[in-house]
């Protein structure tokens, strides 16, 4: 049975040689700054709404438990002039999210890991940051971004998603955000059923191509500067010259 996620497929479309570095080769990554600081935020919230009280919840109770985590891991954060800088980003996102949402909401699911057969030979997986339930019992799907907003939010992880839920949960998706920490900004979409059907059919087309591909050739970009096999790319000197040139 074939395994597809949100990012395997993003991956693929995006470069087949990471493509094949992270999932033929199944080299080790080396999270950035970056991922490390997003999965304690993410982790953070994930704590503070699974495990505090509604009425304890404001945001002093946020910003302790994202203190506590973050003692476990200031080491991986290069000077402290670094770390001090990403622990002030962190605040920040979390005092953000304090004001513009509501803290004494109970969510139907957090960080849910879901595994969903669409075919005989293929099953969707992935784990969904948060689940709400509307008040006509749709669901309203959640992903937490702690990045700076890219200038096109990525539809076709959404809808990836939504086909899970829906089919896992048996109830009608309502809504599918992504919440974008460090602007404060909601992205959302409404996606209609030829939407998910087109999503899936793509989906499955491109496990075929995952399957047959032989050569996974690179494509060298500004995505390239935080790539996790950056390290270990074939096409590092090129990489670089164009960073040089480009200024990225």
């Amino acid at each position: 049975m074939f395994k597809l996620s949100p990012l395997r497929l993003r991956v693929f479309r995006r470069c087949r040689l990471r493509y094949r570095y992270q999932y033929v080769d199944r080299l080790p990554a080396r999270p950035s700054p970056q991922d490390v600081v997003g999965a304690l935020v993410h982790a953070t919230l994930h704590d503070f709404f699974a495990h505090v009280p509604v009425h304890d919840r404001d945001v002093e109770r946020l910003l302790t438990l994202l203190d506590e985590k973050w003692q476990a891991l200031v080491f991986r954060l290069g000077s402290p002039a670094e770390r001090e800088a990403w622990r002030e980003r962190a605040e920040a996102q979390m005092r953000r999210f304090s004001h513009q949402h509501d803290l004494s909401l109970q969510p139907l699911a957090l960080e849910a890991y879901y595994e969903v057969p669409v075919s005989d030979q293929v099953t969707l997986i992935g784990r969904i940051d948060r689940v709400d339930e509307e008040p006509d019992g749709g669901l309203h799907l959640i992903d937490y971004k702690t990045g700076a907003r890219p200038p096109e939010a990525d539809v076709e992880q959404l809808r990836f998603y939504a086909i899970m839920l829906e089919r896992k949960l048996s109830r009608p998706l309502r809504r599918a955000s992504y919440f974008f920490l460090e602007e404060g900004d909601v992205w959302a979409i409404r996606p209609t059923r030829e939407e998910l059907e087109d999503s899936l059919s793509q989906a499955l087309a491109a496990v075929e191509s995952m399957a047959a591909e032989q050569d996974f050739p690179a494509t060298v970009g500004r995505h390239c500067a935080g790539c996790h096999y950056l390290r270990v790319c074939a096409e590092r000197d090129k990489i670089a010259q164009l960073r040089q040139e480009e200024g990225w």
